[in-house]
């Protein structure tokens, strides 16, 4: 699934330069990821349990790039935030576990917008309302620290997820232009740490603002 992301995001880009009225553009974004709270299931031994944990507001940061078709749009979306446990540490007889998630997300979107409010700078629309979804490769690490037991270990699994979302971008000129946006990521991670599978649904909020450059 992987490989067909990459190999429909590198023919997008091959082919739409080419492609009469295609607009390029260019995003960067940050603000912050709220982690609902929710289940985490725990195995070991062939037993199994589940219980509510919640995590920590993070920072979201990320970029894109794609072209826009008139109305519709492509683009390649690349985000990174760290849903930490809350707490995230715990300490037992002198030993002190402390753990750490990180996610990256690689996603491709379809994206759709309206352009409205002509100005003189921006004459097709300087208020462009947009939506977007896709599928997303989350890599997601779990580090699991442990000090006074002498060592960590560290599970990294990938899987196939997606990013949904809407925002509104207001162009200053037809090349530059700012925006702010919602999205919501649904991601379900397997990790494995010294022979306990973990399994947290992380299903997070992100709520962001950025530049976008169009080309």
């Amino acid at each position: 699934m992987r490989k067909l992301i990459w190999a429909a995001v590198f023919s997008l880009l091959l082919v739409a330069p080419g492609h009469a009225g295609a607009e390029g553009f260019f995003d960067l974004y940050a603000g912050a990821a709220f982690t609902d709270s929710n289940d985490v299931k725990i195995s070991a031994f062939g037993v199994s349990t589940t219980s509510e944990s919640d995590f920590k507001t993070s920072f979201s940061v990320g970029g894109r790039f794609g072209y826009w078709f008139g109305f519709f749009g492509l683009n390649l979306d690349v985000d990174y935030f760290r849903p930490n446990l809350d707490p995230d540490r715990a300490t037992v007889a002198g030993i002190t576990a402390k753990t750490e998630v990180d996610v990256l997300g690689v996603g491709v979107n379809a994206m759709l917008r309206a352009r409205l409010v002509n100005t003189t700078a921006v004459p097709d629309g300087a208020l462009q309302p947009y939506i977007f979804a896709g599928p997303t490769v989350f890599i997601t690490k779990f580090d699991f620290d442990v000090t006074g037991a002498g060592g960590s270990d560290v599970s990294v699994d990938a899987n196939l997820g997606f990013t949904a979302g809407t925002g509104v971008t207001y162009m200053f000129t037809k090349n530059f232009g700012v925006f702010g946006e919602y999205r919501f990521t649904y991601n379900r991670p397997s990790l494995t740490i010294t022979d306990v599978k973990i399994e947290p649904k992380l299903n997070s909020h992100h709520l962001l603002g950025g530049v976008t450059l169009r080309f």
